[in-house]
């Protein structure tokens, strides 16, 4: 490249100087010609400004020096940051690594306890045998405790047994081929059970066909279920249950419009509840918008113990409602210490006590920062208890 650039400076070099040869031979001719003919000096000296100018724009501009190369500052690389996550797994995921023995001493006592109550057949509650009488209340209350305690349980140690024993206890279910709702309220809380149900298979469907196949029916019960609208009543705890079946939408399908719906849903019975001054949670039988209605009383605890457990688990999964310390100071005043139960969620007037170890309120023992509520539940659960030890899974 150096060779050719040296041969076209030549070239110019050499006709810049033939040109100015010649402009010299004219300007003589024109001095000759100034001395013959006495033309006006102005002449030659414009001839001679004439000719400096061509030289000029002759002459080659001398070459610039090639650029420096350009050398990029060394990348630093970026710091490598470790995040730790405390549970890796999604929501309700089985964990193909799980091993009893990986368990904390606690946990597996409770894990261990609740494996055993399942395969007693006195076990409470007795799961296949209430799926298979086809009462839609008992179904839409006992089922829906159920599959919320194993689900729970599933969560807290990703045991694919917990996972089994959902599939198969809705299969007894589904077995029965004819299935009548009887009410709104069944109809509520059984469409949050089938929700729950499709969610937690839909989660796992990767695993077998048979987990596939119970994702792809619960699925599409959910969805006939619901192909008009969510359905719902006027009465606190199945209203309740209208917000999970909306939230579970949500997670199954993505779909915006499920979770307006169930922010919506959440809001209006965050608006039945109040919280009072010694921070207890407190909400009537019938939900704000129906508050009008006949038998609008303070709610019993029968039915009062779905509204905690739908609140509970809708913050497990993603949907604040009010604060799970006021829920926990309401329990501890329905569950008391010496071993009773109230009949109404104020903790006023006697309830069944069978109904302590029956119902999930050990979902709420990992937000009791007292521990008393675990103390009380320890107390009350027998080895044929499924709840609570599947509550207690979750503590930790």
């Amino acid at each position: 490249m150096e060779l050719r650039l040296q041969n076209e400076l030549l070239t110019s070099a050499a006709t810049t100087l033939e040109t100015l040869s010649r402009l010299q031979a004219q300007l003589i001719s024109a001095q000759a010609d100034l001395q013959a003919f006495g033309s006006p000096l102005r002449e030659v000296e414009a001839a001679k400004a004439a000719l400096e100018k061509l030289r000029l724009d002759l002459t080659p501009a001398p070459t610039p020096p090639a650029p420096a190369p350009v050398v990029p500052a060394p990348v630093q690389p970026a710091p490598v940051v470790e995040v730790k996550v405390e549970n890796a797994r999604k929501l309700f995921a089985v964990n193909p690594a799980f091993a009893a023995d990986n368990l904390p001493e606690g946990k597996r006592k409770w894990h261990t306890q609740l494996l055993q109550a399942l395969k007693m057949p006195t076990a409470d509650p007795n799961a296949r045998k209430i799926a298979g009488s086809s009462i839609s209340e008992l179904v839409g209350f006992t089922i829906k405790d159920y599959v919320v305690a194993l689900a729970s349980a599933l969560d807290a140690t990703g045991n694919v047994l917990f996972l089994r024993e959902i599939i198969e206890v809705m299969e007894v279910l589904k077995k029965r081929q004819v299935f009548t709702i009887d009410s709104n309220k069944d109809r509520a809380f059984i469409a949050s059970m089938y929700a729950l149900v499709a969610y937690v298979t839909h989660v796992n469907r990767h695993l077998d066909a048979a987990v596939e196949a119970a994702a792809v029916y619960w699925n599409g019960e959910l969805m006939e279920l619901c192909h008009n609208d969510i359905p719902s009543d006027d009465l606190t705890h199945s209203y309740a249950a209208s917000v999970e079946t909306a939230w579970y939408l949500y997670l199954l399908t993505g779909e915006s419009c499920y979770r307006v719906d169930a922010e919506q849903r959440r809001d209006e019975l965050v608006r039945s509840i109040t919280i009072g001054a010694d921070q207890r949670a407190q909400w009537n039988h019938r939900p704000a918008f129906a508050a009008s209605k006949s038998a609008n009383t303070l709610q019993r605890t029968t039915y009062g113990r779905y509204v905690m457990q739908t609140m509970v688990m809708l913050k497990r999964t993603g949907l604040d409602t009010i604060p799970m310390a006021s829920l926990v100071k309401t329990v501890l005043g329905i569950v008391r210490a010496n071993g009773t139960i109230s009949y109404l969620i104020d903790g006023t007037q006697e309830e069944s006590v069978g109904k302590i170890p029956s119902s999930n309120w050990a979902l709420l023992v990992p937000y009791d920062t007292s521990g008393e509520l675990a103390k009380r539940l320890t107390a009350a659960v027998r080895a044929h208890h499924v709840l609570v030890p599947a509550g207690f899974l979750t503590v930790g």
